[in-house]
């Protein structure tokens, strides 16, 4: 047994107050006068002794009451050898997708297997997983792994960077990581538009180590039975079965820049903003520039830049309002407000390039959304182990297969019992 707060033992010290109490109080003699003592019977000396033990057993339970409030405080806990296993195996659930996957692995044991995903659950004999399983968050998951009672820990895993969130943990050497390399391949359509009389599609291509799309365009008569009869939509064959893509048309992003005179300098860096961003992502964005006075609110509009210091109109758009903020972090930054964001320092030339106002203006138009969650989707890059694996922390060897438990529920409900005890004694010896 073990306490982890010793320093309140001196507590102990307490349990001479009810001991002074009782020993000053047999002291105390009361006189009474009375008339006559002739119908004063003989006290016996059983009832006497009866008193008196009483007394001490009300002196024992307040003793008693002290010393076990200060064992208490002492949070004291109970500590004894665990059965820990020999070895555990955690899988990451994307590497048994398959009867070949599975099999990768025939020759480690059957017993003391886990699979890598919250609650590091068991994982059944010759189990094959579905291939929607989510990207286990290494790094959060290796504090459960931490805990679990096995001499040596190994972990397959695909490393894979976007399973990597946080801080990078600490844990005991007694955990090993092992990257297992699959070698796979994605190669797959994500999105397709209307560019003229032709079709562009965009490819998603992931290795180990690359990251990247492709466009192709394709006239109608090349896609075949892929294209749809309402020419809306087009059927790409994946590892996953046939998949829907919808067929965006290419029209106009518009967007309305309201400005005071004299912010021309601003507006002119965002209007540049707008044409840089229309020629990377070969869609065209129709900017109009209002002054505040004269703004009307088009419903036409989906974007609206406020680069004026009059205030700002209740409307259902997106909107970018110039607010310096000195403590922002980036140059564009999000609000309380769904639909609102702030502009947080002036536009200059070295403050575009330097805090990538262009890069943070295209992710504030979100038009790529979908792509974006088909690439996360889909990214097969992994991390270099020597970046990805935690850091190991030195175990205390006396420490270790020692199992803790605490029982501070069980000496609350005796404390409770004993002044229970306590205050019937008390009432009935009016003590």
């Amino acid at each position: 047994m073990t306490l982890l707060n010793p320093q309140f033992l001196w507590g102990l010290l307490g349990i001479s107050v009810p001991v002074a109490i009782h020993l000053w109080s047999k002291r105390k003699v009361r006189t009474i006068k009375v008339g006559s003592i002739q119908f004063i019977s003989e006290t016996k000396s059983k009832q006497n002794k009866n008193i008196a033990i009483n007394e001490w057993w009300l002196l024992l339970l307040r003793c008693l009451l002290i010393g076990l409030l200060v064992f208490i405080l002492t949070e004291p806990r109970w500590t004894g050898a665990t059965d820990s296993s020999t070895t555990t195996y955690i899988f990451e659930p994307s590497l048994l997708t398959t009867s070949e996957d599975v099999q990768r692995f025939d020759d480690i044991p059957l017993e003391n297997r886990r699979l890598l995903k919250t609650g590091l659950p068991a994982w059944s004999e010759n189990e094959i997983l579905e291939t929607s399983e989510i990207t286990p968050q290494y790094w959060q998951l290796a504090q459960e792994i931490q805990e679990l009672p096995a001499d040596s820990i190994i972990v397959f895993t695909k490393a894979l960077q976007k399973g990597i969130r946080g801080k990078r943990p600490e844990i005991s050497p007694r955990i090993r990581w092992v990257s297992v390399s699959d070698n796979l391949k994605t190669a797959e359509v994500v999105a397709a538009k209307f560019v003229g009389d032709s079709i562009q599609l965009v490819t998603f291509n992931s290795t180990e180590s690359i990251y990247a799309f492709a466009k192709a365009y394709s006239e109608k008569s090349n896609l075949g039975d892929q294209l749809n009869a309402s020419e809306d939509s087009l059927s790409i064959e994946t590892e996953n079965g046939t998949k829907q893509i919808f067929i965006s048309q290419n029209e106009a992003i518009n967007v309305q820049i309201v400005a005071d005179e004299n912010v021309d300098d601003q507006r002119v860096f965002v209007e540049a903003a707008f044409r840089a961003i229309a020629t990377y992502i070969n869609r065209p964005i129709a900017v109009e520039v209002q002054e505040p006075d004269t703004f009307t609110n088009s419903a036409k509009d989906e974007y609206v830049v406020w680069l004026s210091e009059t205030s700002l109109p209740v409307m259902n758009q997106k909107v970018l309002v110039y607010k310096k903020d000195i403590f922002a972090e980036d140059i564009i930054a999000l609000s309380s407000q769904s639909t609102m964001s702030f502009i947080t320092q002036k536009l200059t030339a070295s403050t575009i390039e330097q805090l990538r106002f262009v890069e943070q203006l295209l992710g504030w138009l979100a038009i790529e959304t979908t792509l974006e969650q088909e690439a996360a989707r889909l990214d097969q890059r992994s991390m270099d182990f020597a970046q990805f694996s935690p850091k190991e922390i030195v175990e205390d060897k006396r420490n270790q297969k020692v199992a803790v438990a605490s029982f501070d529920r069980l000496l609350w409900v005796v404390l409770v019992i004993l002044l229970l005890g306590e205050r019937t004694l008390a009432r009935i010896r009016k003590q």
